[in-house]
């Protein structure tokens, strides 16, 4: 009986203690989920498959509003003594690493870093003459780089003046240093190219240089105008040899006349573009490489995309300012607006089109841009 007991006593336990192992498993299964929901994404968008280019992953609402409140600051450098980045300390946790303005390249760029949200970034400020610099009918293109250290294969061109503000003078050493400085230093932080106007053309030129050096870009620019040529454009689609370490998105607040200039040059990378109408009803709408890919199913920008915003007037000068895109990401923040994937076509893309037509009644022809 004794041994009987015994015995049964033992199964008892065993089953008992496998019992509570198993629970205390689950117990830190879910714990484990539970950390990695709140933590795990972090300040970053991580719902992207593992397949999935890193071209092609979105950046997540947070992190665009980051680069657009940099773009703002890197305006507010040029009122300010010598001194300045020294003393720059937002309560956010950038630092200022580096500010220079070359007069007379028109380069305002300004590096920080950010121990908070991980991060390194470089930011161009937009120039005063964006007119002369997009409408003059001598705009001239050349190849990119520096003809030396960082180029592309031949045929590929770029607006001369953005090239040339990014590597004439040796501004071009000037940033590669540091930021190969800076990801030395902390390995683990993303790399951010941002800018407004002509800004968001040379953090766009930035950040394709960097990647070609081996570093892992996003760039985030707002209002950025047409940068290059066909084959230019082209060169960062979905098979491009960058497509591991450079993503491109430029964001177009609504009919901003800027982003449609200057003629006869091409966008690169995906477009975020933002609308709001007169009843204060925003969406945000993604448009694959801007010119869209049939075979993907991505639909490109709308038929008038481009010409509309000639025909408006002020209005489509007014939305370009770059308090304008703040205000916009700031109230899409507060309402968790955002976009997640690009839009889908539902009729073939005319690739002899470009989007010059202005001929779809789905337009948003009620945009409101509020007085400057």
């Amino acid at each position: 009986y004794f041994h009987s007991f015994t015995m049964n006593n033992t199964s008892t336990m065993s089953a008992s203690s496998r019992h509570m192992l198993w629970s205390i498993g689950l117990l830190i299964t879910s714990l484990g989920c539970f950390v990695w929901s709140v933590c795990g994404t972090s300040s970053f968008n991580n719902s992207n498959s593992d397949n999935v280019a890193f071209s092609d992953q979105f950046p997540s609402l947070e992190e665009t509003l980051w680069m657009a409140k940099l773009s703002k600051s890197a305006y507010q450098f040029r009122h300010e003594d010598e001194n300045y980045c020294q003393v720059y300390k937002p309560a956010d946790g950038t630092k200022c690493e580096w500010y220079d303005h070359n007069k007379e390249l028109g380069t305002q760029v300004l590096i920080v870093s950010n121990t908070v949200r991980r991060y390194i970034a470089v930011a161009f400020a937009g120039t005063d003459d964006i007119r002369t610099s997009l409408e003059d009918a001598h705009v001239t293109q050349k190849p990119f780089g520096n003809n030396s250290t960082i180029s592309l294969p031949e045929g590929i061109r770029v607006h001369s003046g953005f090239d040339n503000a990014v590597f004439l003078q040796g501004m071009w050493e000037q940033i590669s240093s540091r930021i190969k400085r800076l990801a030395t230093e902390h390995p683990s932080f993303r790399i951010y190219s941002t800018g407004h106007s002509l800004g968001g053309a040379n953090s766009l030129l930035t950040s394709a240089a960097l990647s070609l050096q081996g570093h892992k870009v996003t760039s985030i620019s707002f209002g950025c105008p047409q940068t290059g040529n066909k084959l230019w454009s082209e060169f960062f689609n979905n098979s491009s040899p960058t497509k591991d370490k450079l993503a491109i998105w430029r964001v177009v607040l609504g009919w901003d006349l800027v982003p449609r200039l200057p003629d006869f040059f091409f966008h690169a990378g995906h477009t975020i573009q933002l609308w709001k109408n007169s009843t204060n009803v925003t969406s945000v709408e993604s448009y694959f490489e801007h010119y869209g890919d049939e075979a993907l199913h991505f639909a490109g920008a709308p038929a008038g995309w481009s010409a509309k915003p000639h025909f408006i007037g002020p209005d489509a000068l007014t939305s370009h300012f770059m308090t304008k895109y703040l205000e916009h990401m700031e109230e899409l923040s507060s309402s968790g607006t955002w976009v997640h994937e690009f839009k889908r076509s539902t009729t073939p893309i005319d690739h002899n089109d470009d989007d010059d037509a202005i001929s779809n009644d789905n337009l948003r022809d009620d945009w409101f841009a509020a007085d400057a």
